[in-house]
């Protein structure tokens, strides 16, 4: 979600260390761009209901599911109204 996420809005970002030459930041294309919509739609805003159903994980790691998908689409949702581009 977060490398999709990050990469929405017309421009994409590609991390580089000192020593790697090209550009850091493009625009996304119209195709590119809808993918990533269409990935998050699929993927972040419909539930997934089978990670919901998956108690014996969580009665493992504590919490619940619907505080774990809740804070996922959260964080997908805070990044993509960031005014950030490094987050």
């Amino acid at each position: 979600m977060g490398h999709v996420s990050r990469n929405v809005g017309g421009i994409c970002l590609t991390p580089k260390t000192v020593e790697q030459s090209g550009q850091c930041m493009s625009m996304s294309q119209n195709k590119t761009e809808r993918s990533r919509a269409d990935f998050l739609n699929k993927q972040l805003f419909t539930t997934p209901i089978w990670l919901s159903q998956t108690n014996k994980v969580y009665d493992r790691i504590g919490g619940t599911p619907l505080v774990t998908i809740g804070n996922i689409q959260d964080n997908a949702l805070n990044r993509l109204f960031s005014t950030k581009y490094n987050e």
